[in-house]
């Protein structure tokens, strides 16, 4: 019987057919001999696995830690400059190390996985039976995490934790004839944080929205440990909530659904999805 997919490499940059996730080139997918479509590894397994099995697997909500796959970003950036100046230098190697300082680029993923465990213990305390919390998720095809989902029954909130230094402020640019709205920390233009955490919210949309039409997806960017200022309110940019922890949890709270049942069928998709980053 001829094979009517085959599992390949990517050649190219392309997009599964089922869930429009971006695949990246050199990736691992399904490819249909017959319509030359793509389907990611996730999608392809929840549509011709046994029904047992899919009822099993979406059983399953695999343990992850917040900042888990950040934190061994920096384990393996701070091991390998040590490894090539122990080996530049024998001799002299731990004494250039203790007088020396990290690159601020190793620092940076440090810093991250510690906003995303804060983040994430405040999210913890928000959970019971009708609001799930998943951390450091894998989008399938993509070097991308999905820093928290947290799931209810009638909205799911796909939130990108960072820890940066500076005021969070919403910014009026441009002339006065065209003016946008932009948002920055301290001195540093940061708008393209809200294009990419709009990227993450549709793709989770685009993942669960077939079994689940009804679903809202709120994407959220969340400043631990930012400076807001003594009247600075959370505000929306571009359908992103831009916000701190507690002011994020007491979101959470309020607008969870309380139906357990449908909170934790939603949430069984969205671990099968998006597995953990490690």
């Amino acid at each position: 019987m001829v094979a009517t997919a085959r599992l390949i490499r990517l050649r190219y940059p392309a997009t599964c057919i089922r869930c429009q996730t971006d695949l990246e080139r050199a990736s691992e997918a399904w490819w249909s001999v017959a319509t030359r479509d793509v389907e990611c590894l996730v999608c392809y397994r929840g549509a011709h696995e046994a029904p047992d099995d899919a009822r099993n697997r979406a059983g399953e909500r695999a343990a992850s830690t917040a900042g888990a796959s950040a934190m061994r970003e920096f384990e393996r950036r701070r091991d390998r400059r040590q490894e090539q100046i122990r080996g530049a230098h024998p001799t002299i190697g731990g004494l250039i190390l203790a007088l020396s300082n990290e690159p601020q680029s190793t620092i940076a993923w440090a810093r991250g996985a510690e906003g995303e465990r804060l983040l994430g213990a405040r999210l913890d305390d928000c959970a019971d039976a009708s609001v799930i919390v998943l951390h450091d998720r894998r989008i399938p095809g993509s070097r991308a995490n999905i820093d928290h989902l947290v799931v209810t029954s009638g909205l799911v909130f796909v939130i990108d934790a960072k820890r940066y230094a500076g005021e969070v402020r919403r910014r009026r640019v441009g002339s006065l004839f065209r003016r946008e709205e932009r948002l920055y920390v301290g001195r540093r233009d940061c708008t393209n944080l809200v294009a990419a955490s709009n990227k993450q919210a549709h793709v989770v949309g685009n993942a669960l929205v077939d079994e689940h039409p009804s679903i809202r997806v709120l994407p959220v960017l969340c400043f631990v440990g930012g400076d807001w200022g003594l009247f600075s309110c959370p505000f929306e940019l571009d359908g992103v909530l831009v916000t701190w922890p507690k002011f994020l949890a007491e979101v959470v709270l309020k607008r969870a659904g309380r139906s357990a049942d449908v909170a934790n069928v939603i949430a069984a998709r969205a671990a099968e999805r998006f597995p953990p980053a490690a």
